[in-house]
């Protein structure tokens, strides 16, 4: 008579799980199927969208401590603008030419509840220009 594990230490030995045999046909083709459709679904709603990028407008700007003075440098007019101050303040233009100097006092610069940009009280830091051709960033330090 042989002995066994079960003889010396009186446990049972472990036991494997049974394989499970890999799906075939049909159910496995629709479920890689399903899978690829979602994934498509899930990058064609949360993917990359490069062609949204908004284009960069061409100005400078300059501020000469009462007038706000921009020049498109782009060869298109800008049309729908919005130009805003420290993120707060904000002038709505129809259209700056190609090519041309706006000169904008900043008084005319507004919150929406009103209150104007005060020149001798306040001190611009940020200029954002926003126009249906683009958008353009600036700072003073």
């Amino acid at each position: 008579m042989s002995t066994t594990q079960t003889e010396t230490t009186g446990q049972e030995p472990a036991q494997t799980p049974p394989k499970r045999k890999m799906e075939s046909g049909p159910k496995k083709f629709f479920l890689v199927l399903a899978s690829v459709l979602v994934l498509l679904i899930l990058y064609g709603v949360f993917g990359s969208k490069s062609g949204d990028s908004i284009p960069s407008l061409k100005a400078s700007m300059s501020f000469t401590g009462t007038q706000f003075v921009i020049t498109n440098l782009d060869s298109k007019d800008w049309t729908g603008v919005k130009i805003e101050v420290n993120e707060e303040y904000a002038l709505n233009v129809d259209l700056i030419e190609a090519g041309n100097v706006y000169t904008v006092g900043a008084g005319q610069f507004s919150k929406e509840d009103g209150t104007r940009f005060n020149p001798f009280t306040m001190k611009p830091r940020k200029l954002s220009i926003v126009a249906k051709e683009g958008m353009y960033f600036g700072e003073w330090k």
